[in-house]
């Protein structure tokens, strides 16, 4: 059988808002990284306004790249939240 990947393309816009901006920021700088370590083709970016966080991810790329990409970038976040919610 031949598991050859079939690229996509596609592109996925995320908005987390947060109970306020020192919060927000606070995990838009901890997420940082994931917009540089992306696999081929991928290409992921934050922005931060007031409260919010603007995530997308654009893609080239099999499926499962883009995926995984988004998938980090909510881990991250989890792991953040955790850390921010324990200096409380």
């Amino acid at each position: 059988m031949n598991k050859q990947k079939k690229i996509i393309e596609a592109e996925i816009k995320i908005q987390l808002p947060f109970a306020n901006a020192k919060i927000a920021n606070s995990i838009c700088s901890a997420t940082a990284p994931e917009n540089q370590e992306t696999p081929d083709g991928v290409i992921a970016k934050s922005n931060l306004q007031d409260s919010i966080i603007y995530f997308t991810v654009i893609s080239k790329a099999p499926f499962w790249d883009l995926v995984a990409t988004t998938d980090d970038f909510f881990e991250k976040v989890a792991i953040s939240m955790k850390t921010v919610k324990s200096l409380k």
